[in-house]
C-alpha cells in the first residue's frame, strides 16, 4: 500500500532495524557504493561528475542496494520508497510527505541520488539493471528535485 511515513511507523516493522532510520553517517554500504562507482565509470561517467568521481557509502543509492545484504526483503517489498531524512522533516512540516509530492533538495538530488535534468533526472533504468540483484529504479526516489527557490534544477 502506498503511504506516507517510514515503515518503522507501522506495526508490523516496528521492531525491524532494517524499517528505521539510516544514519547519513553509516559507513555499511561501503561496497554498494563501490559497485556504483565501478558501474557508473563503465557505463555513466557522467553520473559521477559531481560528486568528484567516487560515489558515497552514506548517499542515497547505496543505502537502497544495501538492503539485501541486511536480509531486508520484507522492508524492500513493502517500501514505496526511499526518502533522505533532510527532504522528509521539511516533507512532513508542510504535509507533503507523501512520495507522490515530495521534493528533494538540490543536495540530495544532485549528488547524491545522482539526479540532474541533462539526463532526465535519476539514472536510467539500465544503469540500475546491470545490477540485477537490487530492485533499486529511479522511481525508488519518487521526487522531483527543486532548489531551495523552488526552481526546477537542471
Amino acid at each position: 500500500m502506498r503511504t506516507a511515513g517510514p515503515l518503522a511507523f507501522q506495526k508490523q516493522f516496528r521492531s525491524n532495524p532494517a524499517a528505521m532510520a539510516w544514519l547519513w553517517k553509516d559507513h555499511t554500504s561501503v561496497s554498494e557504493a563501490a559497485d556504483i562507482t565501478e558501474l557508473a565509470k563503465k557505463m555513466r561517467p557522467h553520473y559521477l561528475a559531481s560528486c568528484g568521481g567516487t560515489y558515497s557509502s552514506e548517499w542515497f543509492w547505496s543505502k537502497i542496494w544495501k538492503l539485501p545484504a541486511v536480509r531486508a526483503g520484507s522492508c524492500s517489498n513493502a517500501a514505496y520508497s526511499w526518502v533522505e531524512l533532510a527532504d522528509y522533516v521539511p516533507a512532513a512540516l508542510t504535509g507533503t510527505e507523501h512520495p507522490d509530492k515530495r521534493i528533494a533538495g538540490r543536495l540530495r538530488g544532485r549528488s547524491q541520488a545522482m539526479w540532474n535534468a541533462k539526463w532526465s533526472g535519476y539514472p536510467d533504468e539500465n544503469f540500475f539493471q546491470a545490477r540485477s540483484q537490487t530492485r533499486a529504479t529511479p522511481q525508488a526516489a519518487h521526487a522531483a528535485v527543486h532548489s531551495v527557490d523552488c526552481a526546477p534544477v537542471g
